[in-house]
């Protein structure tokens, strides 16, 4: 019994070990997202105009520090025409969750001197330089990421990831989708006192222009494609359905279709449409 139960255990951490490394070997790259802002405490739900999509950029690269994990990454992200101006920058270390948790957690860390260390990964003197003191825990902030096929789907836990840009009492939930061409995140901010949502932004696949191609009909709404541009722009149509153009090279993921063509749908009727509350459901 005992010998069996050793066995188990090693079986169990070997496969958590499998997902860690799955994870950081999807995680590393280049993302190119376009990213929108649904909801704001000025405006309230936020038109979705082709101007307003902001082209994001995230690279993502394995680096070693073996005195902080076995599995780190260095993270940076900024707009797309501007990689000098970081607009996060962050260590990410993976381990396997605690048990029972079948799950992989990345710690996140910040710099205490973020400038001095921008490009990171491109510059192995500095990164040998780099010491515990250099660096700063963000607390409540670990994210949990589960293995959904050949995707992983995680996020904050709770309400421990304080909201660190205002002095206001609020806590931040970030989802991340990460897939092979796939690279969704949602960034939301509470109040803590009554959670109610204060802002929301979306970032999702940026698609080159490309041929023809179909978009989903999760909504009811006809999706059609467009050569010439480079972003998912839904568009309100007439009457009751919505017509979502998309400027692509290839069909968005599905999960990226659905939630597009719904956003629209139920900002106008300030509720879930039929057909989109699965889908509503999958993004909470």
């Amino acid at each position: 019994m005992v010998l069996l139960a050793g066995v188990l255990a090693v079986a169990v951490q070997a496969a958590a070990g499998a997902q860690v490394e799955a994870l950081q070997q999807l995680w590393s790259g280049i993302h190119d997202s376009s990213e929108q802002v649904v909801s704001s405490p000025e405006g309230g739900i936020s038109p979705w105009p082709e101007s307003g999509d902001l082209r994001v950029r995230t690279i993502v690269s394995a680096v070693e520090l073996p005195w902080l994990g076995r599995q780190v990454l260095y993270l940076e992200e900024f707009l797309h025409d501007d990689p000098e101006n970081l607009r996060r920058q962050l260590l990410v270390q993976l381990e396997p969750a605690e048990p029972p948790a079948r799950a992989v957690r990345a710690h996140l860390f910040t710099f205490s001197n973020p400038r001095h260390w921008i490009h990171l990964s491109h510059r192995p003197q500095l990164l040998a330089s780099l010491r515990a003191a250099d660096i700063v825990t963000s607390a409540g902030c670990d994210l949990l990421f589960t293995s959904e096929g050949d995707q992983f789907r995680g996020g904050t836990v709770g309400r421990r990831c304080p909201d660190t840009r205002t002095r206001a009492a609020r806590y931040l939930d970030y989802q991340l989708v990460i897939g092979t061409d796939l690279y969704w995140y949602r960034r939301r901010i509470f109040r803590r006192s009554d959670a109610e949502l204060q802002e929301e932004v979306v970032g999702y696949n940026w698609f080159e222009a490309g041929a023809r191609r179909s978009c989903g009909r999760s909504c009811g709404s006809t999706c059609t494609t467009r050569e010439g541009g480079d972003a998912l722009s839904p568009r309100t149509g007439a009457g009751s359905s919505s017509r979502c153009t998309v400027r692509t090279g290839r069909s968005p993921p599905p999960a990226m279709r659905s939630f597009s063509c719904c956003r629209i749908r139920a900002r106008n009727s300030r509720s879930h449409p039929r057909g989109c509350s699965s889908m509503a459901n999958r993004l909470h």
